[in-house]
């Protein structure tokens, strides 16, 4: 498999970047005691935000209005608002092109919509979706983003998506929340 500590390397911080607060009982519990501080005014989560589902409304391939909802949720221990997401598709033969305009990010899941976040833009590059936040969403939400592709993939197979978020900051520090999968079938008569 090879030397496990090449593959960790992307993902290793010198420690003497790091700021931890060491837990003492005795102490009352806050937040902010949890948050990560790095030099350079480099920010971070403390708790990780996780990918909790991506669904779509129409899985048969080149159907028209279908929609693609991510669900995340940003722990109240991430103790930094959330301000950009990136969606990139690692996986699967077409790219389909989104109707940009009608992409939303709302509190709760696509069956129990909360309030609406204001999108500050849209942008791709390649195959990430890139969305910045007016708002940050704040650490304790529960979110999802609807993405609207004018219709689904022609080719039947499974598609997968990258997800990371980056809190709020002049340095954001970038956080992998998971794959999201979404398998396209022919229809079947």
């Amino acid at each position: 498999m090879g030397n496990w500590r090449e593959f960790y390397k992307p993902f290793a911080l010198p420690l003497c970047l790091l700021s931890f607060t060491i837990y003492n009982p005795a102490i009352p519990r806050s937040p902010q005691m949890y948050a990560v501080t790095l030099r350079d005014g480099i920010t971070a989560f403390a708790g990780q935000p996780r990918l909790i589902s991506v669904t779509t409304t129409n899985n048969i391939i080149r159907a028209w209005s279908a929609s693609y909802y991510f669900t995340i949720e940003l722990p109240v221990d991430a103790t930094e608002s959330l301000k950009t997401l990136e969606i990139t598709q690692t996986q699967g033969f077409d790219l389909p092109r989104y109707e940009f305009e009608r992409t939303r990010v709302f509190a709760g899941d696509r069956r129990n919509r909360g309030r609406s976040f204001t999108i500050e833009e849209v942008a791709i590059a390649d195959r990430t979706i890139t969305l910045a936040l007016e708002e940050p969403i704040p650490p304790g939400t529960q979110f999802t983003v609807g993405l609207y592709p004018v219709r689904n993939p022609n080719t039947t197979g499974v598609y997968l998506f990258a997800v990371a978020a980056f809190p709020q900051g002049e340095k954001p520090q970038k956080a992998f929340l998971g794959f999201g999968r979404l398998h396209f079938y022919h229809p079947h008569f």
